[in-house]
């Protein structure tokens, strides 16, 4: 019998500040990876511009790599990503602001 279960599960501690930012984002970029997000908060998977269901579905795919970085930050570091549309968006500004901070 094969085990169902949904190896999607991650648990790391939340994004606190620039004291656990390091491996914080190591272990964001390999569930990024594993979802096959990842090159959406990096910037290398661009809006397509002239198709509206491509565009949809980037969309899609974009704000479900947003929602998988802010699940995964700590209240004081969210202030920083609380207005960002884009996943990219909200990566840049974690690298920036919280190593700042």
């Amino acid at each position: 019998m094969s085990d169902t279960t949904s190896t999607n599960v991650y648990r790391i501690d939340p994004l606190l500040g620039a004291e656990n930012y390091a491996v914080w984002k190591i272990k964001m970029t390999d569930i990024l990876t594993d979802q096959s997000l990842l090159e959406y908060a990096d910037g290398s998977s661009k809006p397509p511009e002239k198709d509206d269901a491509a565009l949809a579905a980037w969309k899609t795919k974009d704000r479900k790599a947003l929602s998988t970085i802010r699940l995964r930050v700590g209240d004081g570091p969210l202030v920083y990503i609380a207005g960002a549309t884009t996943s990219k968006q909200a990566w840049d500004a974690l690298s920036v602001d919280v190593r700042s901070a």
